[in-house]
């Protein structure tokens, strides 16, 4: 009988490759590490099972066959260095490079790479769970995931320790709202006050401080239909090359926040003689962005400082608290969702893609008006 006809190389340069499928990435998608041979695809998996043993030996006796040993804290700075540019500048350094120089390195920077196991992680996080929002949390878990993610592709590792692990959701931290009555009186001060068209545009349309600053009415205010177009926003931003901090006019983080709002008729004509220059609606004397937090201290304290006196000075004296800007789109949230209005015409305003992250988190239901809604 003949013997079999050997199998022909299949790759171009002559050579047999075996590819070992040894887990998945964030996505799900398999990680494969390839094996490679010059006499048959049969040595080729034989040098595949060889590796798969020493690795699954090293597992679980600690020993490393393989001769190399990978610090996680040095693995991780060159990660961060590796997505350097491929990120915004904002996401680079709020999601990864804050979260990872701060607390992943801190916790794991002296272990070796391949020796992080599952209940290392799930110990972090116990940890974090008692000092940090989920939020916060699950920034730290997608920097641990770019570490072993690209530890696998690399061959720095054998396994993600992080496939598995799930963030366990903390209630978010309660934010104070103004009441209707509040709010309006507010809105009423914002137009005796010089400040008070900033504001009045936080407290009206739920806008946050950084897209409020973004707003250039030459570009952005449409006086045909009364409509401004949200499509940028005022950060302070760390350079990546530079590592100094400078100020920035971006687009939105997604898609849903490059949004048009119906503006008041009173605001409406505001914008209007605004938007006979150049230039941005709340800008330095030299025509540049407020930066963020001079805005805060020179415009919002002191506006809500004269705005609480105001009203402390009437009779009877009512003493209105000082919110801070976020609790002004949160007001407003909670005062259109108490009002029955169209939650998709909600979002569609404040720039929200999912119906369910506006109810649990912006939402702050008014129990009396609900009841009186519902007849109860």
């Amino acid at each position: 009988m003949p013997r079999p006809k050997k199998q022909a190389p299949n790759r171009a340069d002559g050579r047999y490759q075996y590819a070992l499928t040894i887990g998945t990435d964030v996505n799900g998608k398999r990680v494969r590490k390839y094996f490679y041979s010059s006499k048959s695809i049969a040595d080729a998996k034989a040098m595949a099972e060889e590796w798969k043993v020493s690795q699954q030996v090293s597992e679980i006796t600690g020993t490393d066959l393989t001769g190399s040993t990978v610090n996680f804290g040095k693995w991780a700075n060159v990660c961060l260095e590796s997505i350097k540019g491929t990120v915004r500048n904002g996401t680079y350094f709020n999601t990864y490079y804050n979260n990872m120089v701060n607390h992943v390195i801190p916790y794991f920077g002296k272990m070796n790479l391949s020796d992080v196991q599952p209940v290392h992680i799930e110990a972090f996080f116990k940890l974090k769970n008692k000092t940090h929002a989920t939020d916060s949390q699950k920034k730290m878990l997608r920097c641990l995931n770019l570490v072993f993610k690209k530890g696998l592709q690399n061959h720095k590792c054998y396994h993600n320790p992080c496939t598995d692990i799930k963030i366990t959701k903390k209630p978010p931290a309660q934010k104070s709202v103004y009441t209707a009555e509040q709010a309006q009186k507010i809105l009423n001060y914002t137009y005796q006050h010089p400040l008070g068209f900033s504001v009045r545009l936080l407290l009206r349309y739920g806008f946050s401080r950084s897209e409020l600053l973004g707003i250039v009415p030459s570009r952005d205010f449409d006086p045909l239909n009364n409509t401004l177009h949200i499509c940028s926003g005022v950060t302070i931003q760390k350079n990546p090359d530079t590592e100094k901090h400078e100020l920035v006019s971006d687009a939105p983080k997604t898609a849903y926040r490059d949004r048009l709002v119906p503006i008041h008729p009173d605001d409406a004509a505001i914008l209007s003689e605004m938007a006979a220059k150049p230039g941005f609606a709340f800008s330095s004397q030299k025509g540049t962005p407020l930066n963020p937090s001079n805005w805060f201290s020179r415009v919002y304290k002191v506006f809500m400082r004269d705005m609480r006196e105001h009203y402390l000075a009437q009779q009877p004296p009512e003493d209105i608290p000082i919110l801070n800007p976020h609790e002004l789109r949160h007001t407003r949230t909670s005062l259109w969702v108490n009002d029955d209005k169209n939650l998709f015409a909600i979002a569609s305003v404040l720039g929200w893609g999912d119906l369910k992250m506006l109810r649990q988190r912006y939402a702050h239901p008014d129990i009396d008006r609900l009841r009186s809604n519902l007849d109860l």
